[in-house]
Protein backbone atom coordinates (compact mmCIF):
# COMPACT_ATOMS: atom_id res chain seq x y z
CA UNK A 1 0.00 0.00 0.00
CA UNK A 2 2.88 2.23 0.74
CA UNK A 3 4.75 1.96 -2.18
CA UNK A 4 1.65 2.56 -4.54
CA UNK A 5 0.82 5.98 -2.42
CA UNK A 6 4.30 6.67 -3.03
CA UNK A 7 4.11 6.04 -6.92
CA UNK A 8 0.78 8.26 -7.24
CA UNK A 9 2.73 10.90 -5.08
CA UNK A 10 5.53 10.50 -7.45
CA UNK A 11 3.21 10.56 -10.41
CA UNK A 12 1.22 13.59 -9.19
CA UNK A 13 4.90 15.68 -9.03
CA UNK A 14 5.23 14.42 -12.81
CA UNK A 15 2.38 16.45 -13.74
CA UNK A 16 3.26 19.56 -11.79
CA UNK A 17 6.81 18.99 -13.62
CA UNK A 18 4.50 19.04 -17.52
CA UNK A 19 2.42 21.89 -16.25
CA UNK A 20 5.27 24.28 -16.02
CA UNK A 21 6.96 22.69 -18.96
CA UNK A 22 3.15 23.68 -20.93
CA UNK A 23 3.08 27.11 -19.11
CA UNK A 24 6.83 28.18 -20.69
CA UNK A 25 5.65 26.20 -24.04
CA UNK A 26 5.92 29.30 -26.75
CA UNK A 27 5.24 27.45 -30.24
CA UNK A 28 2.62 29.52 -31.94
CA UNK A 29 3.24 28.11 -34.92
CA UNK A 30 1.86 24.57 -33.88
CA UNK A 31 -1.41 24.57 -35.55
CA UNK A 32 0.13 25.78 -39.00
CA UNK A 33 -0.42 23.66 -42.42
CA UNK A 34 2.73 22.78 -42.14
CA UNK A 35 3.11 21.78 -38.82
CA UNK A 36 -0.04 19.51 -39.12
CA UNK A 37 1.74 17.45 -42.14
CA UNK A 38 4.54 16.96 -40.09
CA UNK A 39 3.08 15.52 -37.34
CA UNK A 40 1.00 13.53 -39.66
CA UNK A 41 3.88 12.32 -41.49
CA UNK A 42 5.29 11.49 -38.21
CA UNK A 43 2.51 9.31 -37.02
CA UNK A 44 2.46 7.37 -40.48
CA UNK A 45 6.13 6.64 -39.59
CA UNK A 46 4.88 5.47 -35.99
CA UNK A 47 2.45 3.52 -36.97
CA UNK A 48 3.11 2.04 -40.33
CA UNK A 49 -0.08 3.32 -41.41
CA UNK A 50 -0.68 5.32 -44.18
CA UNK A 51 -2.60 9.14 -44.00
CA UNK A 52 -5.55 7.82 -45.30
CA UNK A 53 -5.75 4.73 -43.10
CA UNK A 54 -4.85 6.94 -39.83
CA UNK A 55 -7.76 9.42 -41.06
CA UNK A 56 -10.23 6.84 -40.82
CA UNK A 57 -9.63 5.29 -37.62
CA UNK A 58 -10.72 5.79 -33.88
CA UNK A 59 -7.66 7.26 -32.28
CA UNK A 60 -6.84 7.69 -28.68
CA UNK A 61 -3.31 9.29 -27.68
CA UNK A 62 -2.59 9.04 -23.20
CA UNK A 63 -0.89 12.21 -23.00
CA UNK A 64 0.85 14.79 -25.31
CA UNK A 65 -0.87 16.29 -28.94
CA UNK A 66 0.65 14.73 -31.58
CA UNK A 67 -2.79 13.20 -32.49
CA UNK A 68 -4.91 17.02 -32.35
CA UNK A 69 -1.90 18.52 -34.34
CA UNK A 70 -2.27 15.99 -37.11
CA UNK A 71 -5.68 15.94 -37.70
CA UNK A 72 -8.33 19.08 -38.53
CA UNK A 73 -10.90 17.53 -40.35
CA UNK A 74 -14.27 17.93 -38.99
CA UNK A 75 -15.78 14.96 -41.16
CA UNK A 76 -13.99 12.18 -39.72
CA UNK A 77 -13.73 9.52 -36.79
CA UNK A 78 -13.39 11.10 -33.63
CA UNK A 79 -9.89 11.57 -32.24
CA UNK A 80 -9.48 11.43 -28.44
CA UNK A 81 -6.84 12.99 -26.29
CA UNK A 82 -6.95 12.14 -22.48
CA UNK A 83 -4.50 14.12 -19.98
CA UNK A 84 -4.65 15.33 -16.76
CA UNK A 85 -3.45 18.35 -17.50
CA UNK A 86 -6.43 19.49 -19.41
CA UNK A 87 -7.93 21.94 -20.03
CA UNK A 88 -4.44 24.02 -20.61
CA UNK A 89 -3.99 27.54 -20.25
CA UNK A 90 -2.70 28.31 -23.23
CA UNK A 91 -3.11 27.78 -27.08
CA UNK A 92 -0.69 24.97 -27.47
CA UNK A 93 -3.60 23.11 -25.80
CA UNK A 94 -6.54 24.17 -28.34
CA UNK A 95 -8.10 21.09 -29.93
CA UNK A 96 -8.65 20.16 -33.68
CA UNK A 97 -12.07 20.20 -35.14
CA UNK A 98 -12.13 16.50 -34.63
CA UNK A 99 -10.30 16.48 -31.63
CA UNK A 100 -12.04 15.97 -27.97
CA UNK A 101 -9.97 16.88 -25.05
CA UNK A 102 -10.75 14.40 -22.08
CA UNK A 103 -9.45 15.13 -18.69
CA UNK A 104 -8.31 11.79 -16.88
CA UNK A 105 -5.50 9.41 -16.59
CA UNK A 106 -4.62 6.39 -18.49
CA UNK A 107 -5.36 3.84 -15.46
CA UNK A 108 -9.37 4.56 -15.76
CA UNK A 109 -10.16 5.23 -19.32
CA UNK A 110 -13.10 6.86 -20.30
CA UNK A 111 -14.02 4.75 -23.46
CA UNK A 112 -16.52 1.92 -23.79
CA UNK A 113 -14.90 -1.72 -24.50
CA UNK A 114 -13.50 -2.26 -27.67
CA UNK A 115 -14.74 1.57 -28.78
CA UNK A 116 -10.52 2.32 -30.27
CA UNK A 117 -8.67 1.16 -33.15
CA UNK A 118 -5.28 2.42 -32.71
CA UNK A 119 -3.54 3.79 -29.08
CA UNK A 120 -0.73 6.21 -29.26
CA UNK A 121 0.84 6.93 -25.80
CA UNK A 122 4.51 8.36 -26.78
CA UNK A 123 7.28 8.92 -23.52
CA UNK A 124 3.89 8.94 -21.37
CA UNK A 125 4.43 5.26 -19.61
CA UNK A 126 7.47 5.82 -17.44
CA UNK A 127 5.13 8.59 -15.68
CA UNK A 128 2.10 6.83 -15.18
CA UNK A 129 1.16 5.83 -11.37
CA UNK A 130 0.64 2.08 -12.83
CA UNK A 131 1.61 0.97 -16.06
CA UNK A 132 0.32 -2.41 -15.39
CA UNK A 133 -3.31 -0.70 -14.92
CA UNK A 134 -2.83 1.24 -18.44
CA UNK A 135 -2.13 -1.19 -20.66
CA UNK A 136 -4.92 -3.09 -19.04
CA UNK A 137 -7.22 -0.62 -19.88
CA UNK A 138 -5.68 0.00 -23.21
CA UNK A 139 -6.21 -3.90 -24.04
CA UNK A 140 -9.71 -2.98 -22.92
CA UNK A 141 -11.06 0.10 -25.15
CA UNK A 142 -9.30 -1.00 -28.25
CA UNK A 143 -11.06 -3.47 -30.65
CA UNK A 144 -9.65 -6.91 -31.40
CA UNK A 145 -7.94 -5.54 -34.35
CA UNK A 146 -6.58 -2.74 -32.42
CA UNK A 147 -3.24 -1.39 -32.47
CA UNK A 148 -0.79 0.32 -29.92
CA UNK A 149 1.94 2.22 -30.95
CA UNK A 150 4.42 3.27 -27.48
CA UNK A 151 7.30 4.76 -26.89
CA UNK A 152 9.48 5.43 -23.84
CA UNK A 153 13.76 6.38 -22.59
CA UNK A 154 15.07 2.81 -22.90
CA UNK A 155 17.79 2.45 -20.11
CA UNK A 156 21.01 -0.38 -20.33
CA UNK A 157 20.02 -3.25 -18.53
CA UNK A 158 23.22 -3.03 -16.50
CA UNK A 159 21.86 0.05 -15.15
CA UNK A 160 18.91 -1.93 -13.66
CA UNK A 161 20.48 -2.27 -10.19
CA UNK A 162 20.62 1.69 -10.04
CA UNK A 163 17.41 1.96 -10.42
CA UNK A 164 16.46 2.21 -6.87
CA UNK A 165 18.52 5.41 -6.55
CA UNK A 166 17.02 6.98 -9.66
CA UNK A 167 13.78 6.81 -7.44
CA UNK A 168 15.22 9.68 -5.34
CA UNK A 169 16.93 11.94 -7.91
CA UNK A 170 13.93 11.41 -10.88
CA UNK A 171 11.42 11.88 -8.78
CA UNK A 172 8.89 12.89 -11.84
CA UNK A 173 9.39 9.52 -13.18
CA UNK A 174 7.70 6.92 -11.17
CA UNK A 175 9.00 4.25 -13.70
CA UNK A 176 12.42 3.44 -15.29
CA UNK A 177 12.83 0.92 -18.09
CA UNK A 178 15.07 -1.59 -19.70
CA UNK A 179 13.93 -2.83 -23.20
CA UNK A 180 13.42 -6.46 -21.20
CA UNK A 181 11.50 -4.76 -18.78
CA UNK A 182 9.18 -2.64 -21.11
CA UNK A 183 8.96 -5.95 -23.46
CA UNK A 184 8.08 -8.06 -20.51
CA UNK A 185 5.47 -5.24 -19.57
CA UNK A 186 3.91 -5.35 -22.79
CA UNK A 187 3.68 -9.22 -23.53
CA UNK A 188 0.69 -9.11 -20.50
CA UNK A 189 -1.96 -7.86 -22.92
CA UNK A 190 0.25 -7.43 -26.57
CA UNK A 191 2.35 -8.93 -29.12
CA UNK A 192 5.15 -7.10 -30.00
CA UNK A 193 4.85 -6.59 -34.24
CA UNK A 194 8.16 -3.92 -34.34
CA UNK A 195 10.74 -2.51 -32.09
CA UNK A 196 12.06 0.56 -33.79
CA UNK A 197 15.08 2.84 -31.95
CA UNK A 198 14.46 6.19 -32.64
CA UNK A 199 17.35 7.88 -31.18
CA UNK A 200 20.23 7.21 -29.01
CA UNK A 201 20.71 10.18 -25.89
CA UNK A 202 24.54 11.55 -26.50
CA UNK A 203 26.16 13.89 -23.88
CA UNK A 204 27.68 15.87 -26.38
CA UNK A 205 24.19 16.46 -28.16
CA UNK A 206 22.56 17.92 -25.31
CA UNK A 207 23.33 21.47 -24.69
CA UNK A 208 22.48 23.18 -21.30
CA UNK A 209 19.00 24.50 -21.82
CA UNK A 210 18.26 27.24 -19.92
CA UNK A 211 14.98 26.93 -19.66
CA UNK A 212 15.51 23.85 -17.52
CA UNK A 213 16.45 23.62 -14.21
CA UNK A 214 19.83 22.61 -12.78
CA UNK A 215 18.64 19.09 -11.87
CA UNK A 216 16.63 18.23 -15.06
CA UNK A 217 20.07 19.71 -17.20
CA UNK A 218 21.71 17.60 -15.08
CA UNK A 219 19.22 14.18 -15.32
CA UNK A 220 19.73 14.78 -19.17
CA UNK A 221 23.49 14.99 -19.43
CA UNK A 222 23.08 11.81 -17.21
CA UNK A 223 20.87 10.24 -19.64
CA UNK A 224 23.17 10.94 -22.46
CA UNK A 225 26.17 9.97 -20.69
CA UNK A 226 24.51 5.90 -20.26
CA UNK A 227 23.45 6.42 -23.49
CA UNK A 228 19.74 5.78 -23.02
CA UNK A 229 17.71 5.11 -26.07
CA UNK A 230 14.25 6.50 -27.35
CA UNK A 231 12.17 3.12 -28.65
CA UNK A 232 9.03 2.61 -30.18
CA UNK A 233 7.09 0.12 -30.09
CA UNK A 234 4.14 -1.35 -31.71
CA UNK A 235 2.11 -4.02 -31.14
CA UNK A 236 -1.33 -5.96 -31.79
CA UNK A 237 -3.99 -6.69 -28.84
CA UNK A 238 -3.17 -10.90 -28.04
CA UNK A 239 -6.02 -12.65 -28.21
CA UNK A 240 -7.86 -14.01 -24.82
Amino acid sequence: MGENTNRWKRWRQAQKAEATAWKIDSRSNWLTPEARRANLEHLCNQTSLSAQELKHLRILEIGGSVIEAAFDDADIPLKVVLDPLFPFGCTFGQQSRCCHHVRGVGEFLPLSYRSINLCYIANVIDHTADPVAVLTEIRRVLDESGVLVISSNIFPSWIKPLFPLFNYFDRPHPHHFTVGGLRTLLEREFIIQEERVARILNSSSLRWDAGLSLADNLKRKIAGVIKVKYIYFRCVVRKR
